[in-house]
């Protein structure tokens, strides 16, 4: 999935699953997103959307509505190319990422 983007790899420690990290330029709750994932020490790879040409942009839109179900808001963090936390949210990202069976 996204396979025609060229994702930032931010490496981490921690590898349990694959999270890719869709944000904005001049996001604050992007900035939010991307240093609670170095805090934890997970890895993941990053598009800066607003940055992509304009016909990736397109395509990672119509990528998301059709393979994920939901639209693009940011951030958005897609794991293991099915599940999705849209929006900064640090309850919902630690139930979701650190507290995992």
């Amino acid at each position: 999935m996204f396979d025609y983007i060229a994702f930032e790899r931010i490496a981490g420690a921690s590898t349990s699953a694959e999270l890719k990290l869709f944000v904005l330029s001049t996001c604050a709750f992007c900035e939010q997103a991307k240093a609670f994932l170095g805090e934890h020490g997970l890895a993941y790879s990053m598009s800066v959307v607003d940055l992509l040409p304009n016909e990736e942009k397109r395509r990672v839109r119509n990528e998301f509505v059709r393979e994920l179900r939901t639209h693009l808001r940011f951030p958005t963090l897609v794991v293991d190319d099915s599940r999705t936390l849209v929006g900064f949210d640090r309850s919902a990202w630690t139930d979701a990422l650190l507290r995992r069976s």
